[in-house]
């Protein structure tokens, strides 16, 4: 959507011409992605925790995607009707439609500085404790740390375990 401002100086008019990305979401159909579904895939997942705890959910929208509009479009996104009518969450073991649009929507960028998958063989090391020689990981007896619920040794894992020296 274009819109088009005019401002009166005096006998002046002057015509400025100011570009606002006004976004439209359309849910898609549901896809079937191989990766995900994979055997081992499934397998890691279950390991992890993670099987049934999320979903996929594809929107198409309306606009050209702007690095400098990131913001913008996930603003948009979450306070869009459409959106918060098709959007998921999980409710007990079901999944399902809030029906509930964002008042407002918190955007954090967040900082990724590593980038080497060597990173995460340090969960792998007996010595830490953190998965047995299968890739589960271990579980331990709940711990509330502020307002997180620790329950397994890689949620427990303390910085300084992964910091580089």
């Amino acid at each position: 959507i274009r819109k088009l401002v005019c401002y009166l100086h005096g006998d002046r008019r002057c015509v400025k011409m100011e570009i606002e990305s006004k976004f439209t979401f359309v849910p898609l159909n549901e896809k079937a992605y191989v990766g995900i579904n994979d055997k081992n895939t499934q397998e890691y997942l279950c390991k992890w925790g993670l099987k049934g705890n999320f979903v996929i959910q594809n929107f198409s929208f309306n606009e050209q995607f702007q690095q400098y509009h990131k913001y913008h479009l996930a603003d948009a996104f979450f306070k869009d009707n459409t959106v918060a009518k098709a959007l998921l969450s999980k409710q007990g073991s079901a999944w399902v439609r809030q029906d509930i649009q964002a008042s407002s929507v918190q955007i954090k960028q967040v900082p990724c500085s590593i980038l080497s998958m060597s990173f995460f063989d340090k969960l792998k090391d007996p010595d830490n404790r953190i998965v047995y020689n299968s890739g589960t990981i271990c579980k331990r007896y709940d711990l509330q740390i502020e307002d997180f619920l620790v329950s397994d040794n890689l949620r427990g894992v303390r910085h300084f375990l992964f910091s580089f020296s």
